[in-house]
Order: C-alpha cells, then sequence, then structure tokens
C-alpha cells in the first residue's frame, strides 16, 4: 500500500537527482526573492543581448560572445553571481597560459559542471 509518507520519500530522492543540493538549479532557491527577481532580469537581458548582437556585420555568428568578453553587455552582481558560481579565478600577470587554463578549468569543474 503505498502512503503520503513513502511518496514524499520518493519524491525526495526524485529531487535529489534532478536537482542536486550542489546545482545551480538549488543554489537560485536559497536566493531572496529580490535577489532572484534580478537573476531573471539579469537572464532576460543576457538573451536579449545576444539575440541582438550574435551576427556581426560580416554574418558570423559568437559576435555577443567576443562582445561580452570586450566588457559589454548585462552584467550579474557579484551578491548574486557569487553564490551561484563561486568565485572567479584571479588570473594574474605572471600566470602563464597553461597555469590560466588550469584555475579556469578547475572552477568551471567545481562551480558549473559538477
Amino acid at each position: 500500500m503505498t502512503t503520503i509518507a513513502s511518496i514524499k520519500k520518493q519524491l525526495a530522492v526524485l529531487l535529489a537527482v534532478v536537482k542536486p543540493a550542489h546545482s545551480v538549479a538549488a543554489k537560485l532557491e536559497t536566493l531572496n526573492e529580490d535577489d532572484r527577481a534580478r537573476y531573471d532580469r539579469y537572464c532576460d537581458g543576457l538573451s536579449a543581448f545576444i539575440a541582438r548582437n550574435d551576427i556581426d556585420a560580416d554574418g558570423d555568428a559568437g559576435n555577443a560572445y567576443a562582445m561580452i568578453l570586450r566588457g559589454y553587455g548585462p552584467r550579474l552582481p557579484e551578491r548574486i553571481g557569487k553564490p551561484l558560481f563561486g568565485e572567479t579565478p584571479s588570473i594574474i600577470k605572471t600566470d602563464s597560459d597553461d597555469d590560466a587554463a588550469r584555475k579556469w578549468m578547475e572552477y568551471l569543474n567545481d562551480a558549473v559542471f559538477r
């Protein structure tokens, strides 16, 4: 016989698989209402920025990404981004290309892809 308690237990197991505690989806739920609204506005702004700017004058895709790397486009406030994605790595002038790549890969593996 299926009970409400067993259904709740099964649901909890499914949620843990679909939305693990360390996932961005789970971390989004920890934001307060104002920060979540700001995050949603950032996502909307980023989507609009990409839609407006992704194709360059020569018809090539990827322009929006290049613009973001140059400092254009919407920015997620640090008070929101840091709890979601962690501390971004610091690349210093004396770091080799390999050191910089290693720092970013560690960041991506720890903060984004796990």
